[in-house]
Formats: structure tokens, sequence, C-alpha cells
């Protein structure tokens, strides 16, 4: 059986707040994001690049698109 994939939302989905967050802990902001596909969650699964190429890789959930996904990520 195939598994169901979920919609992803991308980076520029998020909530500001959320971006403004990542962008403070790597300590500049993004200047490219690429999101990932596949995976069971609906968040943001997302590779990002800041201007002097620092990379992460930023996965975010929330209750809108499955109540679940914050209290499982939060374990």
């Amino acid at each position: 059986m195939q598994p169901q994939w979920s919609p992803r939302i991308g980076w520029m989905d998020l909530p500001a707040h959320v971006r403004a967050g990542v962008e403070g802990v790597l300590g500049e902001p993004m200047a490219e994001f690429a999101g990932q596909q596949g995976g069971f969650s609906p968040g943001s699964a997302d590779r990002v690049v800041t201007p002097t190429g620092r990379r992460a890789f930023v996965k975010a959930v929330g209750p809108a698109l499955n109540a679940a996904s914050p209290g499982i990520r939060r374990k």
C-alpha cells in the first residue's frame, strides 16, 4: 500500500514570527530556501541558506493543518 503524503506548507507560508525566530537563531535573514517533498506531516520542511552561506534544515508544524502535529514534535 502506498503511503498517503501530506501537503507541505513552504517557508513563505510560515508565520512571520516563526521565520524571524529561525533568522534570529541563525543570526541573519534567509537568502535562499527550498521546500523538501515527501514525509508524513503537513508542516514545512525547508533547506535554508543565509547570505553568508550558513545552512539549516527547518521543520515547522502548526495546528491548522493537523492539530496533533505540534504535540508530536514537542516530545
